[in-house]
């Protein structure tokens, strides 16, 4: 955010993280079961940025986050087939 100033520890985006970190994982169904979690927590925040965006009428942003939601959509897709 313009004049903002953003967080730089990664110990601090922990703390604040809707998405816990995924730790100690000895088969892989857990990790991929953690990235689709994760995934499918950005998509509504992703949607509440767009409607932002499109409100200001910011293009740039609709853009980003568009190809974001479109890749993510994708790799939900891929690791849900994978733990099935």
């Amino acid at each position: 955010m313009p004049g903002g100033r953003p967080v730089h520890a990664f110990t601090s985006y922990l703390k604040m993280s809707q998405i816990k970190e995924n730790t100690n994982n000895t088969q892989a169904e857990t990790p991929v079961k953690g990235t689709v979690e994760g995934l499918q927590t950005l998509f509504p925040r992703e949607r509440e940025i767009l409607e932002a965006a499109g409100d200001t009428g910011d293009e740039g942003t609709i853009d980003q986050i568009s190809g974001y939601v479109g890749e993510q959509d994708k790799l939900v897709w891929m690791y849900a087939a994978f733990n099935k």
